[in-house]
């Protein structure tokens, strides 16, 4: 099974006119993702920054929990999206109604993002970061990602360069 490309809705929002940021995913990373998705049989998915992301993660058939610091952002995601669950936290204690074990988690929330890196390496064996070019993503990466194996959606070792990458619990 492949999962469909993004269709127009994303060119809206990548421009910042409809859902969301232009800091969202854009359709290659969605295809890296979408194909993750397939590979490991991915059910649910803990996401930390709702927006674009939860709406394809929705549509792909996925169970979706959405962390969201933002609570108006929750609202207009809520509408957009109304059956995800969008929970509003404040960024440093993890609720205690969440719990769980989760296929994927997708870390891409708002700063500081040590808490949702946290969580997610609790929560799941594998996980997409977002924004990995900025060196704030890097320096969370590199002090907290032991034990994880990194990939990169152009297979390059160097992702630095890339805005999303790929980590996988070692066993």
């Amino acid at each position: 099974m492949k999962l469909g490309r993004v269709n127009i809705f994303e060119s809206a929002h990548v421009r910042g006119r409809k859902f969301g940021t232009k800091g969202s995913i854009h359709n290659k990373e969605w295809e890296v993702i979408a194909n993750a998705i397939v590979k490991y049989n991915i059910k649910n998915v803990l996401e930390f920054g709702s927006g674009f992301s939860t709406k394809l993660f929705f549509d792909a058939g996925l169970k979706v929990t959405s962390m969201e610091t933002n609570e108006n952002w929750a609202k207009v995601v809520r509408k957009e999206v109304p059956h995800a669950k969008i929970i509003v936290w404040d960024n440093k204690e993890f609720p205690d109604y969440v719990n769980g074990y989760y296929d994927l988690s997708l870390v891409d929330g708002a700063w500081p993002r040590i808490e949702q890196l946290k969580q997610a390496m609790q929560r799941s064996n594998r996980l997409f970061i977002h924004d990995v070019n900025r060196q704030d993503e890097l320096d969370l990466i590199q002090g907290h990602l032991t034990g994880w194996k990194a990939y990169n959606w152009q297979n390059n070792p160097e992702f630095t360069k890339e805005r999303l990458a790929f980590f996988e619990k070692s066993v």
